[in-house]
């Protein structure tokens, strides 16, 4: 499987082996548990067809053939500890990276998730088992990525930390205000730009 999922994120992981190839096999390659779920899209009936990790009774995604793309759910990290910020004698916080970036991916996938269930329910789509894994996204973050000192940047330890992060917050907010007036929930975005303006009134003004 090229193309594999990271952790917490989705990806369009392409197959290129043995055609006929059961879906958790092929998935498989991609590590043990590294992948939660899967789905794709049958072009001629234009339905969706899809795979969970563990749930062979929720599952309906065939086996694929050689070249074939699926939208592929990598699987979250475990909890982590606590962040930790320090003020450098530059003014300029010092993150626990590691769990910075575990919190960027488990937001990145709460809002992905957060899409889909919306566009499934308005579709008349069960989402039982996305609700799941929002569940457990959202577990994590309420556990370890509230906290003011853990900002939602791709990289904190960036020589231009502060100008990412106002970048990111008028990213964030342009994206929010979009699609609530489309009538489409952003939980988590909004969550992250909370996040950015509380680091960025603490460390970059």
């Amino acid at each position: 499987m090229s193309n594999c999922p990271p952790a917490g994120k989705w990806s369009i992981a392409v197959w290129e082996g043995q055609g006929g190839t059961a879906t958790a096999d092929a998935l498989a390659t991609c590590g043990s548990g590294a992948v939660d779920a899967a789905y794709s899209l049958d072009p001629q009936t234009g339905s969706w067809s899809r795979w969970f990790a563990g749930k062979p009774e929720m599952s309906n995604l065939p086996p694929l053939s050689d070249g074939q793309g699926v939208l592929a759910l990598g699987s979250a990290g475990g909890p982590m500890a606590p962040a930790t910020v320090t003020a450098t004698p530059e003014g300029t916080p010092s993150l626990d990276a590691e769990l910075s970036q575990q919190c960027f991916q488990a937001w990145t996938a709460a809002e992905t998730l957060e899409n889909i269930i919306y566009a499934g329910e308005q579709s008349g789509i069960s989402t039982t088992y996305l609700q799941t894994l929002l569940a457990e996204q959202d577990a994590f973050i309420q556990q370890n990525c509230l906290s003011p000192s853990v900002a939602p940047v791709p990289d904190p330890t960036s020589s231009t930390l502060c100008e990412d992060v106002a970048a990111l917050r008028l990213d964030a907010a342009a994206f929010i205000a979009l699609s609530e007036s489309e009538g489409v929930p952003q939980v988590y975005l909004g969550q992250q730009l909370a996040q950015l303006s509380t680091f960025y009134g603490s460390y970059c003004r």
